[in-house]
């Protein structure tokens, strides 16, 4: 017999690789099988024991253990069977014992002894010859000091003691042992066993132990016990637990369905619970459980009709009595597809007949059909060829216009929302169906629930958006000439505006200070807008005459609605005519806008007034006409009723708020003074003070939103004139960040999340200011005298989070460093610590792309002085590449800022040269296989991949010196030539950015390596590449300096 250490190598040996020495080794232990059985078993089962021995030597010997008990072949296994009973009871003793012994111990040898004692035990049992088997093992549950392990393993070996006698003729396990089992296993499956692992064995064991649980299930409280615990496993925070949770309820729906009704209500809310939110193959088992029922109820069906059938046989009907709920339930799940499955037309099909037999008229049941019209929406991604098919078509058309007629709201509202996703999916398709449409349309928005009415709006909303989206596709170069605008809307307009029109009056009271409420009123508003973007000046003449009839309406209580409704159509409509049709209207218009605006007696109205002069700046206000709208003659009434106005309510103010912006911005391209110049303090003034206002939580936000966006609106637009006035809002800003460092934030997270937004809406004035003042030397001196306290400002708000970086405070840091320009040295010791966590903080993907910016920012201010912190810097940089978990739109940048810090450091980049070139390598191939991609996602991703890729090459090119470049770079310049050619032979991917950078590169590879003349030679697009961007105002220049570069290297 081979001692222990060579029977630990044999056992090795026999899973070697190497076909011949595994062969050996097999042939080794036949042999000690057949030399002396006995004293082999007791040795793999010492070996299975010993902990110290290889885990692979362990799991073999349990292995063979297990084959040398058990067969699939009834022969086979009846002779192992009687080769067991034969041997020497002290062997057998022996073996157990190790058995036993195993059950403990580290790794996965306690699961393959418990699978062994579970053959052992299906041999002995039945004969009597292992009475201590169960009590040792309840034992091992029982004892205090029980390890984890310990307790898994006899878990698992309950479990599988109980599948193996399970599967005997006879029961030879007593009703007491039952109890015991069942007890031990329900004991840890309780939801306060602390051990995942420990919890989902007894549920497995449970399991496999209900086949002797009769008794246990026609007891009414042991019965409630086990199913609270199972369905409490359902709940259970592992996938593991929960799956086996569910089977366990399958296999008591097949074992014990009568014993389910008092549980199915519950069952049935477990079931909706996980299969609209758990893992797939949790959902299955769920799903799993309903399929067992059924089966179970089609056969008690079965047997009811047959002569031998057991009259106390008894059909629940669990089924059809969860049939309303579980129906939708399923249909729901009928197109969940998994990403990149196929779907072939035979399983559409399949899938469309039967969610359309669900949706017909003639189904009697409303929850089956409200579910299947939600089905069929979710399948209509996969319905191409069904749509292209007239039959089909039609049919599937038919079924849904009869539901928007349906009895219940609910079919109405899906059918209506079918045929939005049709709108937007197959536009091409509705020819033939926009006047039926049109009269349900007419129908549903005249009487139907306001749900309904909405989604009917909805889908000419998607018409209008589709239509718009045509028409700028229309003005592109890469625009498909087979994209048709069908042009529903202009066709509808002198029936669709009227019946918008009616829905304005329908206001909810108060909803102007609910920011989230959603109401017919401002649906057919915002289907107003859009119809207005697609209709131009054809719709100015069907809403004037109801604006005129309505504007100045004063009879009655109810006169407010029609008020507000008249100039939410004014409002609605400035978007899409030419301002030479607007104009005199917007001139004619504005004095009495404002005068509503001071002096409306309801706020609605005046809600709406101001956010109808917003839209007014923001569309007709600055624009090129023959008369400008805002003049010395009309300016000053304007900025009194607004800051008359900005009093008013939060909700009111807000809109004024808007309004200051746009009318800020319409005077931007002012120079040296600007008509808004005189009223700069003034205006700042008054949004200083909105934003301090004080107000609920939600309106104050808002409020303070709103203020400091139009504050930064009119810094911007500033002329020099105000410079001045621009620098004394530096040390304000910079006073009111330090007072949000004293905001008590202990134990509060609102109080935290509070703080944060102040400080965010302070960071972005603060970046807005430094930007501005850094147009010109002059007014950045500004900047510069306040440098140190802004950056002790931004410091400081940086150290309010332990754990994460501020994301407006490190884009005003961003802006600092081009104020600053080198002199932003002396703040890298203190800021260094806060640019390296937001580097390494890519779970906020944001905050990390953000943070990769303003390292390039820094890299062009100080130049070489970054070079000290160069190290940590390109290490992250280059683990967030290479890792899974780093949002794919932080990478590019990352690319592009390797560029920044080769020509801010030079030559000594040349240390991360290897690293880098490989990185630019992996992206290269990737944007080359990304090409020629119809998804516009995918297309703009490699765009931002290709920009990245070009400007990490320019930068090494131009950082490296011409001796560093030649022996580093010119091994890569045929490669990149050839990346150049990919991207300009993909012409649905271009893009002018990509373009300019691509032929920079072409330069900077002629100009800086020697001898390339010959690479280009054989490149035969470069100069229709280069000559078709010289074209191009944007372009030429790059374009006609890379063909220079180029010619003098063909020159040699």
């Amino acid at each position: 017999m081979a001692a222990p250490g060579q029977l630990t190598q044999l056992l090795q040996a026999a899973q070697s690789a190497d076909a011949g020495v595994r062969t050996q080794a097999e042939q080794q232990l036949a042999a000690l099988q057949a030399q002396n059985f006995s004293e082999l078993l007791v040795s793999l089962s010492a070996e299975l024991a010993d902990g110290s021995k290889p885990v692979d030597a362990r799991r073999l010997a349990g292995l063979i253990l297990k084959n040398s008990l058990d067969a699939k072949e009834a022969a086979r296994k009846a002779q192992l069977v009687q080769q067991w009973v034969a041997l020497d009871a002290g062997v057998k003793k022996q073996v157990k014992h190790n058995l036993l012994a195993t059950l403990g111990t580290q790794g996965d040898a306690g699961h393959t002894a418990a699978l062994v004692i579970a053959k052992v035990a299906a041999i002995e049992v039945p004969r009597s010859e292992w009475p201590e088997l169960m009590q040792g093992l309840l034992a091992n549950m029982g004892a205090a000091a029980t390890s984890k392990e310990l307790r898994q393993s006899t878990l698992e070996a309950l479990g599988y003691c109980c599948e193996e006698l399970g599967n005997l003729d006879e029961d030879y396990l007593s009703q007491q042992e039952v109890n015991s089992i069942l007890t031990a296993v329900v004991q840890g499956m309780r939801k306060e066993e602390p051990e995942a692992d420990v919890r989902h064995a007894a549920t497995v064991a449970l399991q496999n132990a209900l086949t002797f649980a009769h008794n246990n299930f026609s007891n009414d409280s042991e019965r409630n016990y086990i199913m609270q615990i199972i369905c409490e496993g359902t709940l259970a925070e592992s996938s593991r637990i929960r799956q086996a949770s569910w089977e366990c309820l399958a296999c008591i729906a097949s074992g014990y369905y009568d014993k389910l009704p008092a549980y199915m209500q519950d069952i049935f809310s477990l079931t909706q619970r996980t299969v609209k939110g758990d893992e797939e193959d949790v959902v299955l088992q769920a799903l799993e459980f309903w399929c067992t029922v059924a089966e179970e109820e089609i056969d008690r069906d079965q047997d009811a009709s047959s002569a031998s059938c057991d009259p106390d046989t008894v059909n629940h009907q669990f089924i059809k009595a969860a049939l309303p709920h579980l129906v939708p339930l399923l249909l729901e799940q009928l197109t969940k597809q998994e990403e990149g499955q196929e779907t072939d037309d035979g399983e559409v099909n399949s899938i469309l007949t039967a969610v359309v037999q669900g949706m017909r008229k003639e189904e009697p049941e409303a929850d089956v059909r409200h579910a299947a019209t939600v089905a069929l929406q979710n399948a209509l991604t996969f319905a191409h060829n069904n749509f292209s098919n007239d039959s089909e078509r039609n049919y599937i058309m038919q079924i849904i216009c009869e539901g928007t007629l349906a009895e219940s709201s609910r079919i109405r509202q899906a059918s209506w929302e079918c045929l939005a996703c049709i709108a937007s999916g197959y536009y091409d398709k509705l020819p033939a169906y926009m006047q039926d449409i049109f009269s349900l349309t007419q129908r549903t928005v005249k009487g139907d629930e306001e749900d309904v009415v909405l989604q009917a709006l909805e889908f000419w909303c998607t018409v209008a958006e589709e239509e718009i989206d045509r028409d700028q596709d229309a003005s592109s170069a890469s625009c498909d000439p087979d994209t048709v605008n069908h042009q529903f809307i202009k066709a509808a307009l002198p029936h669709l505006v009227p019946l918008l029109l009616e829905q304005l009056t329908k206001q909810e009271e108060g909803q102007e200070t609910d920011d989230g409420v959603w109401n017919v009123s401002m649906a057919a508003g915002t289907c107003l807008a859009l119809c207005a973007s697609v209709a131009g000046d054809a719709i100015v003449p069907l809403v004037m005459p109801f604006v005129t009839a309505n504007i100045q309406k004063t009879d009655g209580a109810e006169s407010w609605r029609y008020r507000e409704a008249a100039t939410f159509a004014f409002g609605s409509i400035l978007e899409g005519p030419g301002v030479e049709t607007l104009g005199q209207l917007v001139q004619s218009g504005l004095g009495f806008l404002l005068t509503a605006l001071k002096q409306d007696p309801n706020a609605h109205v005046k809600d709406t007034t101001a956010w109808t002069i917003g839209r007014i700046f923001e569309f007709v206000h600055g624009e090129d006409s023959a008369a400008p709208l805002l003049g010395p003659q009309n300016l000053p009434q304007v900025v009194e009723a607004l800051l008359l106005a900005i009093r008013d309510a939060p909700h009111i103010a807000e809109k004024v708020c808007y309004a200051l912006s746009q009318l800020a911005s319409g005077f931007y391209e002012q120079r040296g003074t600007s008509p808004m110049s005189p009223y700069f303090k003034d205006v700042v003034q008054a949004l200083l003070e909105t934003a301090a206002r004080p107000a609920d939580l939600a309106e104050q936000t808002r409020l303070q939103t709103q203020a400091f966006e139009a504050i930064n609106e009119v810094v911007r637009a500033s002329a020099a004139d105000t410079t001045p006035m621009v620098v004394q809002l530096i040390p304000l800003v910079v006073g009111k960040l330090n007072e949000t460092l004293h905001i008590n934030t202990a134990g509060s997270m609102e109080a935290a999340e509070r703080q944060s937004e102040i400080q965010g809406l302070l960071c972005g004035m603060t970046q807005v200011i430094v930007q501005k003042l850094s147009d010109n030397d002059s007014a950045k001196a500004g900047v510069l005298q306040y440098a140190d306290h802004i950056m002790d400002a931004l410091l400081n708000v940086f150290a309010c989070r332990k754990s994460s970086v501020h994301e407006e405070a490190m884009l005003a840091v961003g802006a600092m460093t081009y104020a600053c320009g080198r002199q932003f040295s002396k703040y890298m010791e203190r800021f260094f610590p806060v640019l390296q966590m937001g580097l390494a903080q890519h779970q906020e993907w944001q905050v990390c792309q953000v943070t990769v910016g303003v390292l390039g920012d820094v890299c062009r201010a100080i130049e070489d002085q970054i070079y000290p912190f160069c190290d940590p810097v390109m290490q992250t940089l280059l683990t967030n590449l290479q890792s899974p978990d780093v949002h794919r739109n932080v990478k590019p940048q990352i690319l592009s800022a390797f560029g920044d810090i080769a020509l801010a450091i030079g030559d000594r980049f040349e240390k991360y040269l290897q690293h880098v070139v490989s990185m630019l390598q992996s992206a290269m191939q990737l944007s080359v296989q990304q090409a020629a991609g119809a998804d516009e996602d995918l297309i703009d991703y490699n765009n931002l991949l290709r920009h990245g890729i070009l400007e990490a090459w320019a930068g090494m090119f131009n950082g490296l010196s011409k001796d560093k470049a030649e022996q580093y770079l010119k091994p890569y310049a045929p490669p990149l030539l050839e990346f150049v050619e990919a991207i300009w032979a993909d012409k649905p991917g271009h893009d002018d950015g990509v373009l300019k950078a691509s032929a920079a590169l072409l330069g900077d590879v002629a100009s800086t390596i020697s001898g390339t003349g010959p690479l280009f030679q054989q490149k035969p697009y470069v100069q229709p590449f280069l000559q078709q961007l010289a074209q191009d105002s944007t372009t030429s220049d790059t374009a006609n300096w890379a063909s220079q570069m180029i010619q003098k290297a063909l020159r040699g």
